[in-house]
């Protein structure tokens, strides 16, 4: 048997994986926007069942005889998609055996019932609802990371969960460059940005209204309407169901928050839309790392959506959907979307002080693992850190540690990932103004699709074929660093402040 005749038994295998991560992310979707009060204990024994018959697929005969050929295969016959669907494979293999079944499905339906519990949290402001459920999930988390990635410190381990082959010590490195780069120009911005009246961005409007200009917002940007679907939740997140069923969400606090939530997720969502065949053919569809993913995202959020360029054409359609913002100038408008200032809350705050508020969890998850901080203090570290930073100190636990849902639904050493997305944006932004001359003048006149066209082809077609390090270094010919990333944020508030 040959090597092509053994993968084409692993397709059929990713197949059925797939499936089965198809109805895991239904069931999540269902948890965070329709599930009724009363169905709560009841949801969380399905999604045990249910996370069980998944790990017995992975730990079955036909997963085990797979991996024993394919860790030791000379796979050079194979194209990259096909060893890509072989890499994805191993790893998947060996965190799902690496980990007992019943430690798997315990993890699920505490997954479940914390979620629900983050809920409760938020509404009363008590961090205390939630700590218990915190504490268990982390422990869970970090023994299942540690066996999944063996020999590493229990920190490394996490966030290789999320990131592969990322290493905390090369993140440490850029965080501390993008921290001292970040002052000054913080500094610069805060004694030179124009004083406007922002109001109107913070008012909650009609939410209809507001949904229907957020599908347009993302069908300009270049989501396919056709291969996804909208949904209101309190905490945004997109659903990746199927390569041609990329879903997101949005909340309607406010229209600001309104906005950029859905700009964001949509940004998730065509990243995995645009697939190529081969990689979907291959069982490779999807974002190839969480950096990249968060980074996908923030270029529609930030790099596009907060630019004054696309603003340039976008702003009478706003202005159409609300007609109170005719007597509000479009700078003014501008501005104000890109105020810069200091919130305490991560999904409120302005794109340059953004990349601290993932770098305080960061920490904060290194202090826990290396049993430095318990979690009866993690809410008043939370605090501390946040004025040491931020210089700002949140009014009580919703608005401080629950404001965020990952650590409730198990995402921990995750938060790295949105910061890091920042940096390959601000080096993949060099490079798409390099390839296409005039691109900032299209986006004035509505046209995004040569800047569709780029990402697709450098990046997005790629999907899980390549891992972040080879993608970059393609794109911009060297390793991510946090200067071109400074450097982009330097310039845009330059030129707004003109």
């Amino acid at each position: 048997m040959t090597v092509h005749d053994k993968h084409a038994q692993l397709l059929t295998f990713l197949h059925e994986t797939r499936h089965c991560d198809a109805v895991n992310q239904l069931i999540d979707l269902d948890t965070w926007t329709k599930l009724p009060k009363k169905g709560q204990d009841y949801r969380a024994k399905t999604s045990a069942y249910f996370q069980g018959k998944i790990a017995e697929l992975w730990q079955s005969d036909q997963a085990r005889k797979l991996a024993s050929y394919f860790e030791d295969a000379d796979l050079t016959p194979l194209s990259d998609a096909q060893k890509a669907g072989v890499r994805i494979f191993l790893e998947d293999f060996a965190k799902k055996n690496r980990v007992p079944l019943d430690m798997q499905v315990r993890y699920a339906g505490l997954v479940s019932t914390a979620s629900v519990m983050w809920k409760q949290a938020v509404k009363d402001a008590d961090y205390g609802t939630l700590k218990p459920y915190l504490k268990q999930l982390f422990e869970m988390t970090r023994d299942m990371a540690c066996l999944i990635f063996p020999g590493h410190h229990p920190h490394q381990s996490l966030v290789l969960m999320s990131e592969p082959g990322a290493d905390t010590g090369v993140i440490d490195r850029l965080f501390h460059t993008l921290r001292e780069g970040l002052k000054p120009i913080h500094k610069w911005a805060l004694e030179n940005q124009p004083e406007v009246d922002d109001t109107a961005i913070h008012k909650q409007y009609d939410v209809p209204t507001m949904i229907k200009f957020q599908t347009f917002l993302a069908s300009l940007l270049g989501y396919d309407l056709d291969a996804g679907a909208y949904a209101e939740i309190l905490h945004p997140f997109s659903s990746s169901v199927g390569p041609h069923d990329m879903r997101f969400s949005s909340s309607n606090e406010n229209l600001r928050h309104g906005i950029f939530s859905a700009m964001h997720e949509a940004g998730h969502a065509a990243y995995g839309q645009r697939s190529s065949g081969e990689a979907i053919q291959n069982v490779v569809w999807g974002g190839c790392s969480g950096s990249f993913h968060e980074g996908q995202a923030k270029f529609f959020e930030n790099i596009l959506g907060r630019s004054a360029a696309f603003w340039d054409y976008a702003y009478p359609h706003l202005q159409r959907f609300f007609p109170e913002f005719e007597s509000v100038s479009k700078r003014q408008f501008v501005l104000g979307i890109n105020r810069i200032g200091r919130s305490p809350r991560r999904l409120m705050s302005d794109e340059l002080t953004y990349n601290l508020h993932p770098i305080i969890r960061y920490e904060l998850e290194r202090e826990l693992c290396d049993g430095t901080l318990s979690f009866d203090d993690l809410h008043t570290r939370w605090n501390e850190k946040y004025e040491e930073l931020l210089g700002v100190t949140p009014k009580n636990d919703a608005e401080g540690i629950l404001q965020d849902m990952h650590w409730a639904g198990g995402l921990w050493g995750y938060f790295q990932n949105y910061t890091l997305g920042n940096l390959y944006d601000g080096q993949m932004w060099h490079c798409l103004k390099r390839d296409v001359p005039g691109c900032e003048d299209q986006m004035r006149a509505g046209d995004l699709s040569n800047i569709t066209t780029w990402l697709t082809e450098n990046i997005h077609q790629h999907a899980q074929i390549y891992l972040p390090d080879v993608i970059i270094k393609r794109v911009s010919g060297e390793g991510l660093s946090a200067g071109y990333y400074l450097d982009y944020l330097k310039t845009k508030l330059e030129g707004l402040y003109a």
